[in-house]
């Protein structure tokens, strides 16, 4: 269910003050959400996996897909990046696996410019987390902090 789709001419989204979108962008920095030991496997397996699925030998076309260090440390930010939008200490499984949808979204778009658009046949809009789009979810995030 997209929730920006499904509203009617009548019904405008709701809008957040600039004042109150600073005010949540500064508290959130201040939280540095840190990987619980219960969670750090789970990124590793995750990394393996990734790496193992990125493996050059399996690209006939000789896509750069291969997982490095460095995209790891980057779903390892976006990861804590995640856990800082909901204000918490802990970064989250569900944090890590939509790091990991983002940074497969991100290498996609650029084989969807080289075969064109939705070659993978996903809708980037219909993508949930939690029973909710991610930016319904953030939406919520904020209007319930500012109440």
């Amino acid at each position: 269910f997209d929730s920006h789709n499904a509203q009617t001419e009548e019904e405008s989204p709701p809008t957040l003050s600039s004042n109150l979108l600073r005010e949540y962008i500064s508290r959130a920095r201040k939280h540095q959400p840190v990987v619980p030991p219960d969670v750090a496997p789970y990124i590793v397996e995750a990394y393996v996996n990734l790496r193992s699925d990125g493996n050059p030998g399996k690209n006939k076309n000789g896509d750069q897909t291969v997982m490095t260090a460095r995209q790891l440390l980057s779903i390892l930010r976006l990861s804590q990046a995640l856990a800082r939008l909901r204000f918490s200490d802990y970064v989250a499984r569900e944090d890590v696996n939509e790091a990991i949808r983002l940074t497969h979204m991100s290498k996609s778009s650029l084989l969807d410019e080289q075969n064109g658009p939705n070659a993978n046949g996903l809708d980037s809009n219909k993508r949930k987390w939690g029973g909710e789009d991610v930016t319904s979810r953030i939406f919520n995030i904020i209007k319930d902090y500012s109440t």
